[in-house]
């Protein structure tokens, strides 16, 4: 396998990206799809920085990507060599680990890379604790391809952030039933807007002492 660290690549090579030196998006996913041909059992996790968008956003950009070089050097640092790092865009990290040791492997490893990117951050004549978001799927259990099984990995993600972030979240199939039904709600009240269909129903607050009408709430209905 190819090694984490890759100090002999080149920032022009389209597999790597050329802020960390580790594999880009492209090259990232060429690497899995190549485990998954050759049926290594996998541990993929989808790591993303919590509100990071507040860094670029108070401090600058340039501020904002030596964080990401930092948590780059922080990750290579942790890892195993057999371990494979991607910087996926913004601030998204993919890991894989061939052959995880045992079904506690992601648990044990998700909480060093937690701990890891909590520790401080100089940034700018200051330091910050970061927090991150991590969802993790299992090849061949949680997708047979490489699209899907980063799909379910940043499903997974989300729903850590949905969960308060700064934890792992294992990708379940009923994730992937919720997403849908939100996705179809979210369709379904666009239309509805676009169409005017909805509508305001007043429902009578009342007194239960002398039955008294105290005021209304509002319900919108489609």
């Amino acid at each position: 396998d190819t090694p984490k660290h890759l100090s002999s690549a080149s920032s022009e090579d389209s597999h790597i990206d050329s802020l960390t030196k580790l594999y880009n998006r492209f090259g990232f996913t060429k690497r899995l799809e190549q485990l998954i041909k050759s049926q290594t059992p996998l541990l993929v996790f989808y790591l993303d920085i919590d509100n990071f968008k507040n860094i670029n956003d108070s401090l600058g950009h340039h501020i904002g990507d030596k964080v990401i070089q930092e948590v780059s050097a922080r990750l290579k640092r942790l890892l195993p060599n057999q371990a494979i790092i991607g910087h996926l865009g913004g601030d998204e990290f993919g890991i894989i680990l061939p052959e995880p040791e045992n079904s506690r492997m992601a648990e044990v490893l998700s909480d060093r890379i937690i701990s890891l990117i909590n520790q401080p951050f100089d940034l700018h004549h200051f330091s910050k604790r970061l927090a991150c978001s991590i969802g993790s799927v299992r090849y061949p259990e949680d997708g047979q391809d490489a699209r899907i099984l980063l799909q379910n990995a940043d499903t997974a993600m989300y729903e850590a952030k949905d969960r308060g972030r700064n934890r792992l979240i294992k990708f379940n199939d009923q994730m992937n039933k919720e997403a849908r039904m939100r996705l179809w709600l979210e369709i379904e009240l666009q239309k509805a807007l676009q169409q005017n269909g909805l509508e305001v129903w007043y429902q009578p607050k009342v007194n239960a002492r002398d039955f008294s009408i105290n005021g209304a709430e509002a319900l919108v209905r489609w």
